[in-house]
C-alpha cells in the first residue's frame, strides 16, 4: 500500500472542502482498504468516524467477495446503500483507497452528484498516483 504524505493529504483535503457548497452532501471521507478514515470531511465524534470507515469497507468488501466471483475482472466502481432520507455512496479510487459520500436523497439531482464525484475522483486519482 502506497503512503500519503502530508502535501497530498493536504491536496486531499481542499478537494473535499470545495464539496461544502453543495447543500445536499452531509459529508464525504477517503477511506483505506483497511477502513482507516484519512481525510474526513464529516460531522461527529472521531470515533464515531473511524468506526464508519471500518464498518463501510466491510461492506465493501462484503459487495466483493458475494458478486466479483461473477463478475472476473470486472472493477468494482461504486456501491451505493439507501436509507430513507440519506443515501451513502463508496467509489474506488484505486485498489487502496475509496471515496465515502453522504448526502441527503430530498429534491437531490444523482446525475450531477455522480458527474461531479467522477471529477473529484480523477483529481483524486491524479494526487495519490504521483
Amino acid at each position: 500500500m502506497t503512503i500519503i504524505n502530508s502535501i497530498e493529504l493536504e491536496e486531499i483535503n481542499n478537494e473535499l472542502k470545495k464539496l461544502e457548497i453543495n447543500h445536499e452532501l452531509y459529508g464525504t471521507a477517503i477511506i483505506n482498504r483497511e477502513g482507516h478514515v484519512l481525510s474526513s470531511r464529516l460531522k461527529g465524534d472521531i470515533d464515531d468516524i473511524k468506526m464508519f470507515g471500518i464498518k463501510l469497507m466491510n461492506i465493501v468488501k462484503a459487495f466483493e467477495a458475494i458478486f466479483l466471483p461473477w463478475l472476473k475482472n470486472d472493477q468494482l466502481f461504486h456501491v451505493t446503500i439507501q436509507f430513507e432520507n440519506v443515501q451513502v455512496i463508496v467509489f474506488e479510487i484505486n485498489k487502496n483507497y475509496y471515496l465515502a459520500v453522504l448526502l441527503r436523497i430530498e429534491n437531490v439531482d444523482f446525475g450531477l452528484i455522480l458527474i461531479e464525484m467522477e471529477i473529484l475522483i480523477k483529481k483524486l486519482k491524479n494526487i495519490l498516483s504521483r
